[in-house]
C-alpha cells in the first residue's frame, strides 16, 4: 500500500493513549507508535493528572513530532479520558492503547488494509500477553487468535470467543463514525476494571459487523501487581454482579442463553480471583457473604440449574473444571480455596492457567 503523507486536519486513525504516572515504560509504547510503517495518523496523548514526570515525557514527543497531540488535564479515570479522546479524535478510525504495552511496527497497516477491505465496524487482532520479569518464574507467551467475521459467520455461533478476544480494546480499529454516531462511550461508573468489556458490548448491541484476523498486532504486558482481573476492589465486584446480569438478560432476549455458560464462567472466576485477593480487607465471612450473593443472581441460578442439565462441557482449565464440581457440592469453603489457591499459582507460575481466557469452555447440549 502507498502510504499518503499525513493530513492532521484529516488523518486516517487517530491513536489514543490515556497517561498516568507511566513514566517507567511510556517512552517505549509511544515509540512503538511513531515508528509504525503505516504514517497517517494522529496520536493523541491524554495526560490524566500524572505526577511522576509523564506529562513532560508526553510533551517531550509533541515538540519532535507533528503527529502527536497532548492534553493535560485533573485525574479522572480511565473512562473519562479515553472518552475525552473519542470526542478529540479526527480520525476515520480511533485505535486505543495502554500506556505501557506496544503496537507492532505494521500493526496500524496491517489493521487499516484488513479493515479497508471490508464493510466491518471494527477490527480486531491477535494480542499476545507477555508476562514481566517480576513473575518468579518464566512464563511462556499466551496469545488468542481469531479469524471471524459477523458479515459471514453468525456471532452467536462463536460468541465467547469472539467476545473474549474483543472485550480488551487495544489491538483494534473502530470506526469514528460508528462510535460517535451510536453515542458509544466507556461506562464512567465502573473506576476499577471491566470498563472495556462494557465499551465492547455497546458496540455488540449496537449492531457493529465485527471482524477479527488472527495475525499479531498488539503485545500486552501484563505486570506483577498492576492486572486489575485479580485485585479486589468494590467498584470492580459490581461490575461482576451488574454486567453479568446485562448480558445474560442480552443474551436471553436472543434466545441464546445457552451460549451462557460459557461467559459465567469466566465472570465466577474473577469473582472467586477477587475475593481471594490477599489485600481485600474482607473478612472470611464477608467472602462467604459476597459469593453467596454473586451465586443468587438469575444469571449465576441459570448457570447453576445447567450445570447437571448439560452432559458434555468441556473445560480445558483445570481452575474451572475443578471448580464445577465443587459448585455441584455448593461448598463454598472450597471454591473459595479455590480461588486462594489460583491467586497463589498466578504470582508464583505466572498466571496462565489463571488468566487464559479463548476456548476454556465449549457448549454442548445434550442431545
Amino acid at each position: 500500500m502507498q502510504d499518503r503523507k499525513t493530513n492532521l486536519d484529516f488523518p486516517l486513525i487517530s491513536v489514543i493513549v490515556p497517561v498516568y504516572n507511566a513514566a517507567q515504560f511510556l517512552g517505549g509504547m509511544i515509540d512503538s507508535i511513531i515508528s509504525q510503517s503505516f504514517s497517517d495518523f494522529e496520536l493523541i496523548l491524554i495526560d490524566d493528572g500524572s505526577s511522576d514526570g509523564s506529562a513532560e515525557i508526553c510533551d517531550k514527543y509533541a515538540e519532535q513530532d507533528r503527529r502527536v497531540e497532548v492534553i493535560h488535564k485533573e485525574n479522572e479515570g480511565i473512562s473519562k479520558t479515553r472518552n475525552l479522546g473519542i470526542m478529540r479524535a479526527r480520525g476515520k478510525y480511533i485505535c486505543f492503547c495502554d500506556h505501557d504495552d506496544f503496537l507492532m511496527p505494521d500493526a496500524l497497516k496491517n489493521l487499516y488494509e484488513a479493515l479497508e477491505n471490508t464493510k466491518a465496524d471494527m477490527i480486531h487482532g491477535a494480542t499476545p500477553i507477555r508476562y514481566s520479569a517480576q513473575y518468579k518464574k518464566e512464563v511462556p507467551l499466551s496469545v488468542s487468535k481469531v479469524d471471524f467475521d459477523s458479515a459471514k459467520e453468525d456471532i452467536f455461533d462463536r460468541y465467547a470467543e469472539v467476545f473474549t478476544l474483543c472485550q480488551t480494546i487495544w489491538g483494534a480499529l473502530y470506526c469514528t463514525e460508528f462510535i460517535t454516531g451510536n453515542n458509544i462511550e466507556f461506562p464512567v461508573k465502573y473506576t476499577s476494571g471491566g470498563e472495556d468489556a462494557v465499551f465492547f458490548f455497546r458496540i455488540l448491541q449496537a449492531g457493529a459487523i465485527i471482524k477479527c484476523i488472527p495475525r499479531e498486532v498488539y503485545i500486552h504486558i501484563l505486570r506483577d501487581g498492576q492486572s486489575a482481573s485479580s485485585r479486589y476492589s468494590s467498584n470492580f465486584f459490581l461490575y461482576h454482579f451488574e454486567f453479568s446480569e446485562e448480558e445474560f438478560t442480552y443474551l436471553s432476549r436472543h434466545e441464546k442463553a445457552e451460549i451462557w455458560l460459557q461467559r459465567w464462567f469466566f465472570f465466577f472466576r474473577q469473582v472467586l480471583l477477587l475475593l481471594s485477593d490477599p489485600n481485600s480487607g474482607l473478612s472470611y465471612f464477608q467472602k462467604k457473604d459476597y459469593l453467596k450473593r454473586f451465586l443468587q443472581l438469575d444469571s449465576s441460578q441459570y448457570a447453576m440449574k445447567h450445570l447437571s442439565e448439560v452432559s458434555d462441557i468441556r473445560i480445558s482449565d483445570k481452575f474451572l473444571r475443578v471448580s464445577k464440581l465443587f459448585l455441584r457440592l455448593g461448598n463454598s469453603h472450597l471454591l473459595l480455596l479455590m480461588g486462594k489457591a489460583g491467586q497463589w499459582m498466578r504470582k508464583n507460575i505466572g498466571g496462565n492457567l489463571i488468566l487464559k481466557q479463548k476456548g476454556a469452555i465449549e457448549y454442548n447440549a445434550k442431545s
